[in-house]
């Protein structure tokens, strides 16, 4: 079995074989390693969907501000496809987009 807990069990078992002592005091003690383990994995998932779901909402954040201001006022933007610069503008904050994408993702990736 390729399982962290049952490794944990093993081990407490081998070490209470070497050592001597009361194995369901020890047996209970890995018990309760293991359920606090469990508790702390469960918070860290919460956590992430957390971020991940933060993450979507600033992703989501400009493309939906883009598109109100095209509906209310359309003359706002169209200073930026009206020369080279206003493309270059789009095009940094389309980059800087992607980086901040990226970093999210790195920053909400957790591996336990």
């Amino acid at each position: 079995m390729d399982s962290d807990d049952f490794r944990w069990i093993v081990q407490a078992i081998a070490i209470h074989r070497q050592v001597g002592g009361n194995l369901s005091d020890v047996l209970d003690i890995v018990a309760g390693t293991i359920r606090e383990r469990g508790q702390i994995r469960r918070q860290v998932q919460a956590l992430s969907a957390e971020g991940k779901l933060s993450a979507y909402v600033l992703i989501a954040l400009p493309f939906f501000v883009v598109l109100v201001l095209s509906f209310l006022n359309p003359g706002y933007l169209s200073v930026f496809t009206e020369s080279l610069f206003g493309y270059m503008m789009i095009s940094v904050a389309f980059l800087l987009l992607i980086v901040g994408v990226l970093w999210m993702r790195v920053t909400v990736r957790v591996e336990f």
